[in-house]
């Protein structure tokens, strides 16, 4: 596991920072299901089932400190936007079908124990405007 204050390459940061909330996403029983989805507009970090409730649009945010901010507030209205746009192409794409779909938020964060970063997890961290998506 790599401290992410040794980490110097923000691509590097990004994936690593994937993997743990990947680690953390199957540890509460979550099925991975793609990552780094990418499409011309814009790229959703993780997309995952959650058990008996739907599909799940994840974004990753990650901070070696919080010297600018908590990383939650990081996701702006151009970013969530994005990610909408990016859910939809992925489900117009997608085999299958899903009652409920929901966008979450991970972010971490270094403590004290490098091996061991903060993770919070954002339920419905945010709704996309102008969409009716039935919410779990």
């Amino acid at each position: 596991m790599y401290p992410l204050k040794e980490i110097q390459n923000s691509r590097s940061k990004g994936s690593w920072a994937e993997d743990q909330a990947c680690i953390y996403l199957n540890q509460i029983h979550y099925q991975i299901i793609h990552r780094n989805f990418r499409c011309k507009r814009g790229e959703i970090d993780i997309i995952a089932l959650c058990p008996e409730q739907g599909l799940v649009f994840i974004e990753v945010k990650s901070s070696a400190n919080l010297l600018a901010g908590h990383p939650s507030l990081w996701v702006g209205a151009q970013k969530i936007k994005r990610i909408q746009q990016s859910a939809e192409v992925f489900l117009l794409n997608s085999c299958l079908t899903f009652q409920f779909i929901r966008f979450d938020l991970i972010t971490l964060f270094q403590t004290a124990l490098p091996e061991s970063p903060q993770i919070e997890h954002f339920i419905n961290a945010f709704l996309p405007e102008g969409k009716n998506y039935r919410i779990m």
